[in-house]
């Protein structure tokens, strides 16, 4: 295990591994600061990535108002990484269905598109394979294997 206070020597800030991270380093300083400031029977977990497809930041209010008009919804996919084997830790066991009952009733309503979804994905660097696992109604799961390129089409292509 590693000296938990590694700092940059230019700014002073803290540093953590970015993949063989302990259970004691978030990804992110805010979910740092909470896991050391806040005690008590608190769990943090932090979701990695939330992906809408679809939209332009520049112009996403005009493009929110005309949602309402048009049947484009937006696709909303939410993504938790892992390293191949790790697996998810027991409070994400217990986030990813609220998460994905979310997405599933703002499907039902109309606001998300029906390829919305909370999803697993297992790779390792540098990510050539993915692993992914797509989280379904009472604990059904959808699992598949792809390439990076189709990973970044399936996500809405590439930059």
């Amino acid at each position: 295990m590693c000296n938990r206070e590694h700092r940059c020597e230019s700014c002073g800030d803290k540093l953590i591994h970015q993949i063989e991270r302990g259970d004691h380093e978030s990804s992110s300083a805010f979910g740092q600061f909470i896991h050391e400031k806040v005690t008590g029977n608190t769990t943090i977990v932090d979701a990695d990535h939330q992906v809408v497809a679809g939209f332009d930041l520049v112009s996403l209010d005009a493009q929110l108002h005309q949602l309402h008009l048009s049947k484009d919804l937006p696709r909303l996919r939410v993504l938790e990484h892992k390293r191949r084997g790790q697996g998810l830790r027991k409070s994400q066991r217990l986030v990813m269905p609220l998460w994905r009952d979310m997405v599933e009733v703002c499907i039902r309503m109309g606001i998300l598109s029906k390829h919305s979804g909370v999803f697993l994905a297992e790779s390792n660097p540098p990510f050539e394979e993915i692993k992914m696992t797509h989280f379904k109604e009472l604990g059904k799961t959808d699992e598949c294997e792809m390439t990076s390129s189709r990973f970044i089409d399936w996500m809405g292509g590439p930059r």
